[in-house]
């Protein structure tokens, strides 16, 4: 996978273009909200080989 970043604004939000994958966004946030996620994927996710 590769990517670039697309656009960075003055809160550090980074705006990432993943290609064929489209764009992601990257914010601070609680660290909390990042361990409800990874389990979120855990849960409902389907594994990438």
């Amino acid at each position: 996978m590769t990517f670039s970043v697309a656009a960075a604004d003055e809160d550090g939000n980074v705006v990432i273009d993943m290609g064929e994958q489209g764009t992601a966004v990257l914010a601070k946030c609680d660290p909390s909200e990042v361990v409800n996620a990874i389990a979120q994927i855990g849960t409902y996710g389907d594994a990438v080989a």
